[in-house]
């Protein structure tokens, strides 16, 4: 952290990278939620069956 220190905080995001994954686990969630599996959606979006458990897991928390 000390790298850090005394330089301001960026005002904006450095990418557009946040809202497209938040895009992109919006999709998961729901498509999971309607019944579809947590294999065949990690592979059609290139993450693990893990990945889509731990997003299904923290959006059901988070209601």
């Amino acid at each position: 952290m000390a790298f850090y220190e005394n330089r301001p905080l960026p005002t904006k995001p450095a990418s557009s990278l946040i809202p497209e994954k938040t895009t992109r686990n919006q999709q998961i969630i729901e498509r999971y939620l309607a019944g579809e599996r947590a294999a065949d959606l990690a592979q059609e979006f290139g993450i693990s069956v893990v990945r889509v458990n731990r997003l299904v897991r923290h959006y059901q928390n988070r209601e």
